[in-house]
């Protein structure tokens, strides 16, 4: 409420300042109003004085005047009608504040009924509650004294079956006895019983009517209360409608205003513009204004000269006109006094005058005298007119000499404002003067700018021919540079291509690879969740089963003690039957009758227990049916788990409803069975017991199912904890991998080195048989020799020096031929190896068969020089030949050296690492095939083209070394994109599981928060609420006992004064009466013990009398002030009682203005900790948001660095690589043209 005023109190606040606002402006717009119009007027007059080139700017200028006036009056008119709004606005408001004061005032009051039906219901439920108990105790007392009945009869029966064998007639009249005895005493005993119980029942009954009156009296009352509600409700969410709606207006009203206000300051802003530009052009019209100030000034004097004329022609009128009718009237008069005198004289004179002439001319005086005064009035009412006008013409004239003080103030303004203008015009004719030199020297440099163009436009001419010629030449170079970058993009675009499919086959194999290892583990994962789950469960439904057989086990048991004593009752009843037969002759036939109907509604609360023992069986049965069920249930949930792993959490959860929707109705089903079978299972002790037992195993298996959920949450952690590892391995697994990539760096440069390595000893190898033929120049010309004699004629021309040296070189040759041959068997396996595997990687062929196109015709141009030179070299083939071919196989047989140890490599890195064994499988067999081609294409041309120059072979094999290294600057393109990709893959795979465990994290961390304050919360109010009772417990408990203490010591001193009262008073009445009666006994006493010496007199006698009468006047008035005494005594005791009674129901009273005080608090304290509690968990909300926002920005800036990062390293790459590229094709050009 405090809250409520003081926003009541601020919007009035804002409305009257609001209101003074719209004043202040309302009182603006009229002075400015006034303004606009005394420049409407001076436009006028200074009209007449501008000529037609300042007409013009007038017009201009009065057209934006009225356009701001109507803009001014629209404004106006719209703060009038946003006002009118704003007040209506504010009134409906302030009528909506008052009905919600209202409807909170109502609210509380249905709180407190509320309150109160709540304090009902809670005591009409502990009466309920007192009532079963009650039930329960009379029910427990007959069963009690049923049971000592049938103890009783036992003993004697046995008693009975002792005596009748020794003692018959005894044992008879001794149990006739007896008998009488305990039913006399058993029917007294049940009489009364039965006489308490109905007159409980009856109690119970009525009570159980009034409180259920008072129940639909309560429920109607919270009907009522209900409807009450849900329609203040209403009521509340329209006014907030409402409330909103008129704050959207107030909203646009304040809008309205603002837009008003920024209008207006934009047209004043016009109107200053406007202004200066008049100043401005005003300003260069000195004489204008000087004419102006004339004419201005003979207005000044024909204004004042017509006024003067005007008021003085007024006053002269009026003068005139009251002179004519003042001389009209007193020639009107004068003429009738004449008339009248004439005729008085015209009559005859006579002495005797008529009594009623005399009395016509005094009437005639006295109206004269009337018409003279009605004269004089309106006399004095002409001049009091006169003086009237006369102040009303100086007013006017004051009026008009104010006016004309202005004017003057305006005119003395306007002559200043024209000594601006002057002072202005001098010094724009400075300025002219300073503009007219600068124009001379402005033409000057004009005249110097056109030479200067004329100038610039002949070299302009010129560079355009210059621009000209360079623009053809670099058209030319374009064209070339485009023909040069179309062949390299079409190379690289079939490069780009070759490599994209490779890294797509790649891809796809590494992401099959690391399926089906996730596939795997998560399989594995499944399998070992899935056998504990099943261990668990068949745990499980052992111990279950063992509970139940134990429960079947006691209800045989308990069936079969039933059985027996059924059988031992039916013995009974046989028994009791003969006995009935025997004693039917005796007289109390009908009360053993009532035995066995006793006995009998025994034997029906025996068959009904059986009943409901086989009604326990049947359930034992539904359960065993359930676990089946169940069973049945986890054998296809064990199905689906193979199939479907994220559908385990919605079976888990589909099995804890059933759980507790077993649980439920297992638990009504109980309580219905106890509310049913109350009185039954009171009846037999052995059925407590083993209702207690089914409890306490209910309690066990909800500790069971605890447990179970427990284990539950515990496989969940275990499963968290397992992805979480898993993450970790995975990130270990990238970790290995960027180590697996650098070794694999490393070996790539360590193989690039041995390929160097062995390129040199190819050119060493190459460069050999140049140094033999160059050193041993003589000798090959003898071997040619010796061979051409050996064929021919085998000429006997060899020495014996040269036959040695022939002799050395033949067996090396040959030695060199035996280890080619063998070589050469080695590579025909390896080459049968290696078209296998070329056949499966056709399609690679294919693209290398592209490239090798155009070596293929380089080749077939030297296969034409060949040509020509194997006519002349036919005979040295075969040895040339032969040594080419031992270079080959060396060559070949280092590059599988190579190829052998990489194998070896990787195989070792195959066994560490199981993900890249394809990929560098393919690589490495990629290569070694490429590599292979290429020396066999080589020692083709080596065999064809040996005798060629040296500068082709240095040629092809600088081609091949750029191929190679184009070859090796595409892997590692390769490598690095796969690189990437690989990197992008686990970052994003990063990024999810980040995101999922911090999603986790924050909901864990949330729902753990929320439950600490709650308990905390909780237990605060349970301890503040403890505390509070206690106090208020013994304060009460305090005033109680000052209240009793002073009431009771009040009590007592009032009392005690009374007493003291009485007896004083008492002792008064002694007193007197002691005095009064003393004198009597004393003349009494006289008189007897002188009776001789008195006598009898009568003066003693009537004395006497009179005493005794007066003695009984005392007597009865004594009387009846003692019956007043104990009247007042009575009455008071009774104000007493009534004081007690109502201080007693005082005290109710305010201790339940206490309690609904306290409850009032109490929820007054659970709201602000409700509320306090939601401010909480608005703000943990918003900490948990903004740090999930913060997270997420940081991940996604992370990212978006490493994007970036990796991006520019990717483009710097690419661009590196490019370069290289270029040199590189540069260089194979100059070769091709060399």
């Amino acid at each position: 409420e405090e809250d409520f005023g003081f926003a009541q109190t601020y919007s009035e606040h804002e409305a009257q300042s609001s209101q003074t606002q719209l004043e202040m402006m309302e009182n603006e717009l009229a002075g400015k109003q006034q303004e606009i119009e005394d420049l409407s007027r001076e436009l006028e007059q200074m009209r007449a004085a501008c000529g037609t080139e300042g007409l013009q700017q007038l017009q201009e200028f009065e057209a934006a005047v009225k356009q701001r006036d109507g803009i001014i009056t629209q404004l106006t008119a719209n703060l009038q009608q946003a006002r009118k709004e704003k007040d209506d606005i504010m009134r409906e408001f302030l009528e909506l504040t008052e009905q919600s004061q209202k409807l909170k005032i109502r609210f509380q009051q249905v709180k407190k009924t509320k309150t109160k039906t709540n304090t009902t219901l809670l005591a009409f439920v502990a009466v309920q509650s007192l009532t079963q108990a009650a039930l329960q105790c009379f029910t427990y007392a007959g069963q009690q004294l049923g049971a000592k009945e049938m103890l009783n009869t036992n003993c004697l029966k046995k008693k009975k079956k002792s005596t009748e064998e020794q003692w018959l007639s005894l044992s008879s009249e001794k149990f006739k006895k007896k008998k009488k005895k305990n039913e006399s005493e058993k029917e007294g005993f049940n009489g009364r019983v039965i006489k308490e119980k109905d007159e409980l029942i009856e109690f119970l009954k009525e009570k159980l009517k009034e409180q259920e009156n008072t129940e639909s009296h309560l429920n109607e009352q919270k009907m009522n209360l209900e409807k009450f509600l849900a329609e203040v409700k209403e009521q509340l969410s329209q006014r907030d409608q409402e409330t909103e709606t008129l704050q959207l207006e107030l909203k646009n009203s304040k809008q309205r205003e603002r837009q008003s206000s920024d209008e207006i300051k934009q047209l004043m802003g016009t109107v200053e513009a406007l202004q200066k530009r008049y100043h401005k052009g005003s300003q260069s019209e000195t004489e204008i204004v000087q004419k102006k100030e004339l004419e201005m000034q003979r207005k000044l004097e024909q204004l004042r000269a017509e006024l003067d004329e005007m008021y003085g022609q007024q006053i002269v009128q009026m003068k005139l006109e009251l002179q004519q009718h003042h001389t009209l009237e007193i020639d009107r008069l004068s003429a009738q006094h004449k008339a009248e005198l004439e005729k008085t004289s015209s009559r005859p004179v006579s002495n005797v005058t008529n009594e009623e002439q005399i009395h016509l001319m005094n009437m005639a005086i006295n109206e004269l005298n009337v018409k003279l005064q009605d004269t004089s009035l309106e006399k004095d009412q002409v001049k009091q007119e006169m003086s009237r006008q006369l102040e009303k013409l100086l007013k006017e004239k004051s009026a008009l000499e104010s006016r004309i003080e202005n004017l003057i103030q305006d005119l003395n303004f306007a002559r200043e404002q024209l000594h601006r203008t002057r002072q202005n015009l001098t010094d724009q004719e400075h300025k002219l003067g300073e503009v007219d030199e600068l124009q001379l020297t402005i033409e000057d440099l004009k005249s110097q700018l056109a030479a200067m163009s004329e100038a610039t436009k002949e070299l302009e001419s010129k560079h355009e021919a210059e621009v000209t010629n360079y623009k053809i030449k670099l058209e030319m170079l374009e064209k070339e540079k485009d023909a040069v970058l179309d062949r390299m993009a079409e190379s690289q675009e079939a490069e780009l291509e070759r490599l994209r499919t490779q890294l797509l086959f790649s891809n796809e194999e590494e992401l099959t690879k690391l399926k089906e290892d996730l596939e795997k583990q998560h399989k594995l994962n499944i399998e070992n969740l899935r056998d504990d789950l099943a261990i668990k469960h068949k745990q499980q439904l052992e111990t279950v089963q063992k509970d139940l057989n134990l429960k079947l086990e006691a209800l045989n048991c308990e069936r079969e003690s039933l059985v027996t004593e059924k059988n031992q009752l039916i013995s009974e009843i046989s028994k009791l039957k003969e006995e009935l037969q025997q004693s039917k002759e005796n007289s109390k036939t009908e009360e053993m009758i009532l035995q066995i109907n006793e006995l009998q509604m025994e034997v029906e609360a025996l068959r009904k227990e059986e009943k409901e023992k086989g009604t326990l069986e049947q359930e034992i049965q539904e359960l065993h049916v359930r676990t089946e069920l169940l069973e049945k249930q986890t054998k296809e949930k064990e199905d689906e788990m193979k199939k479907k792993v994220e559908e385990l959490e919605k079976e888990k959860n589909v099995l804890e409803e059933k759980l507790e929707t077993y649980v439920s109705v297992r638990e009504n089903e109980s309580s219905l069975l106890v509310r049913a079978d109350v009185g039954r299972l009171a009846m037999d002790p052995n059925l407590q017991k083993r209702i207690e037992a089914l409890s306490i195993e209910n309690e066990k298996l909800k500790k069971q199912e605890i447990e179970l959920k427990e284990e539950i949450e515990r496989q969940r952690n275990t499963f968290s904890f397992a992805e979480r590892n898993f993450e970790v391995n995975f990130q270990e697994l990238q970790d290995e991998l960027a180590c697996l990539m650098k070794a694999k760096a490393e070996l790539e440069e360590e193989k690039s080195i041995r390929e160097a390595e062995y390129a040199a000893k190819l050119k060493a190898l190459d460069e050999e048989p140049h140094h033999l033929e160059m050193s041993k120049g003589s000798l090959s010309g003898l071997t040619v020799t010796v061979f051409e004699a050996c064929k021919e004629s085998k000429a006997e021309l060899m020495e014996a020096f040269e036959s040695e040296v022939v002799e050395k070189d033949t067996t090396e040759l040959m030695e060199k031929l035996e280890i080619a041959q063998r070589e050469k068997n080695e590579l025909s396996l390896r080459l049968s190896d290696i078209s296998e595997q070329l056949e499966l990687r056709q399609l690679e062929i294919i693209q290398l068969q592209q490239e090798l196109g155009s070596v293929k015709a380089e080749k077939e141009q030297m296969l034409l020089k060949c040509k020509e030179l194997e006519l002349i070299i036919s005979k040295r083939e075969i040895d040339i030949g032969q040594d080419g071919e031992t270079d080959s196989s060396d060559a070949v047989a280092g590059c599988i050296d190579s190829y052998t140890e990489s194998s070896t490599h990787k195989e070792s890195e195959q066994q560490i690492k199981l993900l890249q064994e394809k990929l560098i499988s393919l690589e490495m067999s990629l290569q070694n095939v490429t590599l292979e081609r290429n020396q066999l294409q080589l020692q083709q041309l080596k065999d064809r083209s040996v005798t060629e120059p040296s500068t082709v072979a240095t040629a092809q094999t600088e081609k091949e070394l750029l191929q190679q290294q184009l070859d090796a600057l595409k892997t590692e393109q390769n490598e690095l994109r796969l690189q990437m990709e690989a990197q992008r893959i686990c970052l994003t795979q990063v990024y999810s599981a980040q995101l999922v465990l911090v999603r986790e994290h924050l909901e864990t961390e949330k729902e753990h928060a929320l439950s600490c304050l709650k308990r905390e919360l909780t237990t605060a109010h349970t301890q503040e609420v403890k505390q509070l009772q206690q106090m208020h417990q013994q304060e009460l408990q305090d005033l109680k006992g000052q209240r009793t203490d002073g009431e009771t010591r009040s009590s007592q001193a009032f009392i005690k004064k009374l007493s003291k009262v009485v007896s004083e008073e008492c002792l008064q009445l002694i007193k007197s009466f002691s005095t009064i009666l003393g004198e009597e006994f004393m003349t009494t006493l006289k008189s007897e013990e002188l009776p001789n010496v008195i006598g009898t007199d009568e003066e003693q006698n009537t004395e006497l009398q009179l005493h005794t009468s007066e003695a009984k006047a005392l007597l009865t008035s004594l009387q009846m002030l003692e019956q007043n005494i104990l009247g007042e005594c009575n009455r008071l005791t009774a104000l007493q009682t009534q004081l007690e009674n109502e201080y007693n129901k005082k005290t109710l009273s305010v201790l339940f203005l206490f309690g609904f005080f306290n409850c009032v608090t109490d929820l007054k304290e659970q709201l602000k900790v409700r509320s306090a509690r939601l401010e909480e968990i608005e703000k943990l909300k918003m900490e948990f948001s903004q740090q999930r926002k913060e997270l997420e920005d940081q991940h996604s800036q992370e990212i978006e660095r490493l994007r970036s990062y990796y991006q520019e390293q990717s483009k710097e790459t690419e661009e590196r690589y490019k370069t290289e590229i270029f040199h590189l094709q540069h260089s194979l050009e100059e070769a091709t043209k060399s």
